[in-house]
Formats: structure tokens, C-alpha cells, sequence
């Protein structure tokens, strides 16, 4: 959604108990993100109005830090459990977005790791990959995985 529609809710977020961020596109690389999830904190009634689905790839420290604690939920899209489905299917390495996961991780609550997930979108090449998922999820600290 560009920014300056979001803008136009402002009013409207404060009905809202939880925004959710997600849909065709990374949330998390969109240029203005830190300023909408502003706009959604100042304006909401929740005191954790944010779900998010994010495959990771914007993520950085100073985003977590605006998102601490204020998480309704977060979804990890991974759908992979290894280092050749990860780059076939993401792009990029299982181990870079382990760390992403870990930086997430070391810089939110309890309550914020319990609102995590692991998403995986099951299909024929990964469906192998279940178990190592719920493997890598609980090594990474995160107690739910979600399989569609």
C-alpha cells in the first residue's frame, strides 16, 4: 500500500485492534516502513496493534526496536529447512535469515518470541523438509511453526 494512502486511515486505525502488514510485497523493505509503524502506534488503541508476515529480507535492528513489544503477531516465512530450497525458493542463504531470526530473537521480550512463528508453505520439493523445520524452529528459540 503506498504510504500515502496509509495516511488516509489515520483515524480509522484507532478502531482497528491489530494492522496487519503483509500481502504482495516485503513489508519490511518498503521505504517508509519505520514511519508507517509510527503511524499505526500513534494512532491505535491496542497496545500490540502489528501482525506482520515477513520473509525476513528487510529486517534490521532498528526495525525490531520499533516493533518490540508491540507485536500482536509475526509470521517468519521461510518454507525451507535447507541451504538448496532456501536459494531456490527465497533467494538468499538458510543462514542469513537464521540470523535474521536471531537478531529478532535477542532483541524482543518473551512475550514477543511467543507471538513468533515459522511459516512454511508446504508443496511438493519441501514437504521432506517438516521436520527439520520444527528442528530449526525450536533451536531458534521460536515455539510455533505453521505449515500451509
Amino acid at each position: 500500500m503506498p504510504y500515502e494512502k496509509l495516511v488516509l486511515l489515520e483515524n480509522a486505525i484507532c478502531e482497528a485492534e491489530v494492522i496487519d502488514l503483509t500481502g504482495f510485497g516485503e513489508p519490511t523493505i518498503h521505504p517508509k516502513f519505520i514511519e508507517i509503524i509510527k503511524i499505526i502506534l500513534t494512532h491505535s488503541k491496542s497496545e500490540r496493534p502489528i501482525c506482520i508476515t515477513t520473509n525476513l529480507t528487510g529486517l534490521t535492528e532498528k526495525k525490531v526496536q520499533i516493533l518490540k513489544d508491540r507485536i500482536s503477531s509475526i509470521a517468519f516465512s521461510v518454507n525451507s529447512a535447507t541451504e538448496d530450497s532456501m536459494k531456490r525458493m527465497m533467494g538468499y542463504s538458510l543462514e542469513k535469515m537464521k540470523n535474521r531470526i536471531s537478531l529478532y530473537v535477542r532483541n524482543v521480550g518473551k512475550e514477543d518470541v511467543r507471538r513468533s512463528a515459522l511459516h512454511f508453505v508446504t508443496d511438493i520439493n519441501n514437504v521432506f523438509e517438516m521436520p527439520a523445520l520444527v528442528i530449526m524452529a525450536n533451536h531458534l528459540g521460536i515455539g510455533r511453526v505453521r505449515f500451509d
